[in-house]
């Protein structure tokens, strides 16, 4: 007995999930959007933009180390622990934490001081 209760009980679940897409028309929450979103257009052309420097500073193993943008500066960091500070292409510093880094720099964006 149970068990043929349980092979009926297994359809009736796949007739009614079935046939809930035939159903809408029934569900007093359904609703059509009030403003139809504007169809997307395909995108035209792309913008052909040319490497200005490129400077490499480490490999970042299984880790994603983002470099931080401050005015002209990007200060990036590498999974050995090698930071540096890159001024219009230019390497103007790199130090050696001592350390495995497993997260980027930071910067606040807030005012710089001593004179950089």
């Amino acid at each position: 007995m149970t068990r043929r209760f349980g092979v009926i009980a297994v359809g009736l679940v796949g007739v009614v999930l079935g046939g809930c897409s035939t159903l809408d028309k029934l569900n007093p929450f359904k609703s059509e959007p009030k403003i139809k979103p504007a169809e997307l257009k395909p995108i035209q052309g792309a913008a052909e933009l040319p490497v200005r420097w490129q400077v490499t500073v480490g490999e970042a193993d299984d880790f994603v180390l983002t470099p931080a943008v401050v005015g002209d500066s990007v200060y990036a960091a590498a999974r050995d622990g090698t930071v540096a500070r890159i001024d219009n292409g230019r390497q103007s510093w790199r130090i050696a934490a001592g350390e495995k880094l497993a997260g980027g720099v930071g910067a606040d964006r807030g005012p710089r001081r001593g004179g950089h």
